[in-house]
């Protein structure tokens, strides 16, 4: 980049995103800033406006009034994640910068991490854990719940819902009775 088209600076609420996403953006004029996550609020304002980001990439910590004020660069912002709560919406709304939310983008992930708690918990791992470390062998007094015929109950079926569903459906069932013709 040129000293007159400098750099455009993009405020990363994470202490790294990955490294092909870090090339994109620089090839196409911008350098992430990255912050440390859930770094105080008035921490995030000085960074912000030191190096008048143009860009909030938000995945950790809290997007205040005082940061999106911070830099008159600031044109958008961006929600790594579905959930904007952790954003002031009515600030950026104020100052005429969207809010884009990545919905489903880490869907695969979160239902990963549900079925493998509940797959733990159903096996009693953390108590198997517990028990192992703490110089107990369980062996014989255990006895174990199997996965086969339990029945998964979803309260919901938004992205996550729907993604958690289909690596359910993985799981071990009971196979039905064929019925012969006589």
């Amino acid at each position: 980049m040129s000293m007159e088209n400098p750099l455009r600076k993009v405020l990363v609420t994470r202490d790294r995103i990955d490294g092909a996403a870090v090339e994109l953006l620089g090839r196409n004029g911008y350098e992430c800033i990255f912050s440390p996550p859930y770094t105080p609020p008035e921490e995030v304002v000085k960074l912000a406006r030191d190096a008048q980001i143009s860009a909030i990439m938000v995945s950790q910590g809290r997007i205040t009034e005082e940061v999106i004020a911070a830099s008159p660069a600031l044109k958008v912002i961006a929600k790594h994640g579905s959930g904007v709560n952790n954003i002031n919406l009515g600030a950026a709304e104020a100052r005429g910068i969207p809010v884009y939310r990545a919905v489903g983008a880490n869907a695969r992930a979160v239902a990963e991490h549900a079925v493998t708690l509940m797959l733990a918990l159903r096996k009693s791992l953390p108590k198997l854990d517990g028990a192992t470390k703490g110089g107990e062998w369980l062996k014989g007094a255990f006895i174990g719940q199997d996965i086969l015929g339990t029945r998964l109950g979803l309260i919901g079926m938004g992205v996550i819902g729907r993604e958690t569903a289909a690596l359910a459906r993985a799981l071990p069932r009971p196979r039905r009775p064929r019925h012969r013709r006589p």
